[in-house]
């Protein structure tokens, strides 16, 4: 069963115009110019630190969550300078910080249970952003070695030269020659739905409000998710996966379909018992692609439970505030000049301010790793580092059995 896309994009794309219409070979239309450079749109370029030297990362200003930093910083900065004012214009000042000091037998009990709260939060969420790349790592993985397989099985040099040394090899000529090309036609079509996975796969994840907030309009948006698939398969096919509810779906049904069909629709000159050890090892990986999604699409779904972060955020700002007010009542009542100390106090509370927001930040950026921060998975980087592996290896083997199958028709 061969689906539309058999010849490229014969069907033609609206992205790629009269270009996008005429046949490519699979190995043009995986690295098209057009699809390589829409897939790298889609990601943002990480920030790197150095990794011997942390000085040059410590005024890097850029991969810091400033939307979920500022807002409450702005806060406890205004709540330091209402304290000080307090503390300056009141009449019964002395007496207020007197009061105010003495909570600080309320801060370190507070301490210990967020300490532990966000703790474990930031390590949760460090976990979470491993498993993710650990699933787009199998994900690159298993597109190798399931391509290597697909072409090895429908181009091995082995079943070449069974069926071209035959008693009636010249009658026969034309009916092989036929028969090896619909096997390159099945090797080349599942290697086109096969790069069109990991692009599935980042559709699903990266969701439209993402990229709205990139500031990519709807027409753009669809322009960059048309041209990703577009030299691939056939305008219906990749319009099948663009507007199906799970796109994932469709690509994985369809190299289910392609799996069966190269091992049991189509004579490959093998043993039965090869074909469904064929069938089930191609199977295996289309499992493991599978699950390897189910998980990055497990940890996108589900982040901490929301009794979790909204205890951990609600104690946290309660410690700083009380951790703030206390701090500025205790300048003031043991500086020599508490009007300056208690203003500057406000610089060292901003810092420490920053730090303990900059935790939970930190956690909720990295979490769900599959957005546009320069902090999240490269998941369209990864889509061309697939292309790539599946092109190599499409055109070693194709190379290699050509060989063997003129060095046989030699003999």
């Amino acid at each position: 069963m061969l689906s539309q896309s058999e010849g490229a994009i014969d069907d033609g794309s609206k992205a790629g115009g009269e270009e996008g219409r005429r046949l490519l070979s699979t190995s043009e239309a995986i690295l098209h110019p057009v699809r390589i450079e829409a897939l790298s749109a889609c990601d943002t370029p990480p920030y790197a630190y150095h990794r011997y030297s942390m000085i040059c990362d410590y005024v890097h200003c850029g991969g810091r969550n400033y939307s979920m930093i500022l807002p409450p910083l702005l806060l406890l900065l205004l709540w330091g300078v209402f304290w000080n004012l307090i503390f300056l214009f009141a009449d019964n000042g002395n007496y207020i910080k007197e009061v105010v000091q003495s909570w600080g037998t309320l801060i370190t009990p507070l301490w210990i249970p967020v300490s532990f709260l966000m703790t474990f939060r930031l390590g949760r969420a460090a976990i979470r952003f491993w498993d993710a790349r650990a699933a787009a790592g199998n994900i690159i993985r298993t597109c190798r070695d399931a391509s290597s397989t697909v072409a090895v099985a429908l181009g091995a040099p082995a079943r070449l030269e069974m069926s071209s040394v035959d008693s009636a090899a010249t009658s026969r000529n034309g009916e092989k020659q036929l028969q090896y090309d619909v096997h390159e036609k099945l090797l080349d079509e599942y290697a086109r739905w096969l790069c069109a996975f990991p692009v599935a796969t980042k559709n699903f994840l990266r969701s439209r409000m993402d990229a709205k907030n990139e500031g990519w309009g709807d027409e753009e948006h669809a322009r960059l998710r048309q041209e990703e698939l577009a030299f691939l398969l056939s305008a219906k096919d990749a319009e099948t996966i663009l507007t199906a509810n799970h796109g994932v779906l469709v690509v994985l049904d369809r190299l289910r379909s392609l799996a069966y069909d190269i091992c049991f629709v189509t004579d490959l000159g093998l043993p039965s018992v090869a074909a469904a050890e064929l069938h089930k090892q191609m199977n295996s990986h289309i499992n493991t692609l599978s699950g390897s999604f189910g998980a990055m699409e497990r940890i996108s779904g589900t982040p901490l439970p929301f009794v979790y972060v909204v205890h951990l955020r609600t104690f946290l700002l309660v410690y700083l505030l009380l951790l703030n007010v206390f701090s500025i009542a205790d300048v003031w009542v043991t500086q020599e000049h508490p009007v300056a100390d208690g203003w500057a106090v406000l610089l060292a509370l901003l810092a420490t301010n920053w730090a303990m927001l900059g935790l939970e930040a930190a956690s909720v950026e990295c979490e769900r790793p599959f957005g546009y921060s320069p902090n999240h998975l490269p998941l369209a980087s990864y889509c061309i580092v697939v292309g790539e592996n599946v092109v190599q290896t499409l055109d070693e083997v194709k190379q290699f059995g050509a060989a063997n199958a003129v060095a046989i028709n030699l003999k």
